[in-house]
Formats: structure tokens, sequence, C-alpha cells
């Protein structure tokens, strides 16, 4: 069984989030609702638009970023632990 959390997240325009590695084995999902991001995982960018979605090991260092200077980006995401959390 898995632990799973739930998270919407606004990023400001220009602005960025940076990650530290997750717990061995945790899981991202995210669908972009509003606005465009950046994903980077592992050193390894991801550009995605509204309505795009991925999936990723979150036991690396991420980032999300929203590149557009004028427009704030909303994203949905769902961490999903192997261990549970205490």
């Amino acid at each position: 069984p898995r632990t799973s959390e739930f998270y919407e997240l606004t990023i400001a325009p220009g602005g960025a989030e940076r990650a530290q590695p997750h717990a061995r084995g945790t899981r991202e999902q995210l669908v972009v609702v509003r606005g465009r991001v950046a994903i980077e995982v592992a050193g390894a960018r991801h550009e995605l638009a509204e309505h795009d979605a991925i999936g990723f090991d979150a036991d690396v260092p991420h980032a999300y970023l929203n590149p557009d200077q004028r427009r704030e980006a909303l994203l949905y995401l769902v961490m999903t632990y192997a261990e549970p959390v205490r």
C-alpha cells in the first residue's frame, strides 16, 4: 500500500520551486490546469502546456518553473510514497 497526498500548486510569473529528493520510491503525477511550466527531473527538462500531464520518480532533485513572465501557472499534483508517511 502507498500513502498519497494531493496538492494544488500556484507558481508566480517567472517563479520557480526547487525540491530536494523525496524518500526512495516516491512518485509524483501532475497536470497543468492553467499556464505552462517546465519540470526539471534529475537534469532533464520537460515543457508542459495546459492540460499536459507528467509522472516521474521524485526521489531525485526536481523543480517546477513558470517561464511565463506575465501569467501564473496552476498545477494539481498527486504524490505517492512507497512507505507509509509517519
